[in-house]
């Protein structure tokens, strides 16, 4: 990643809704676990190695994320879910498979994709509401303001 990806990255993290940050990580992890599929594939064990560790880091800060027993049914699916992700790409580290490193990027990939749509539908509830007249709010000012104000 370059310093502008991620320049844009940590921009688009900062203002965006609670999702961002959430959907930052899924697209790194992906991305993470596609690129060492590709070093798998071209015999470049250590890249495979550099990209598997970060992607466990990952793993690990998105399980650490999920709120321990106040998170409800999500957080447990969630976990399980994680779990499972990091299961297979053991696997996939023991019998140097690019192939299962490609269906755990494709399967973080499409649980981004669920992530994403709540977003935008955040994001649309969000404007809705800051696009709604003010027509029950009255303001008059007082004498003094009228007399103290100036540009």
């Amino acid at each position: 990643m370059t310093h502008t990806d991620l320049s844009y990255r940590q921009a688009a993290v900062q203002s965006g809704t609670g999702f961002s940050f959430l959907i930052a990580m899924y697209d790194t992890l992906a991305r993470d676990l596609q690129r060492a599929a590709n070093a798998e594939q071209s015999n470049d064990l250590e890249m495979r190695s550099r990209k598997l560790s970060h992607a466990f880091m990952v793993l690990a800060h998105l399980e650490e994320c999920l709120n321990r027993g106040a998170g409800g049914e999500l957080a447990d699916t969630l976990r399980a879910f994680y779990a499972s992700v990091r299961q297979e790409v053991t696997e996939a580290q023991f019998t140097r498979s690019a192939s299962i490193l490609e269906d755990q990027s494709t399967r973080i990939l499409k649980l981004r994709e669920e992530w994403q749509r709540l977003d935008l539908r955040e994001t649309d509830e969000m404007m809705s509401a800051t696009q709604q007249p003010v027509s029950n709010v009255s303001w008059t000012a007082t004498d003094q303001e009228r007399n103290t104000w100036s540009a």
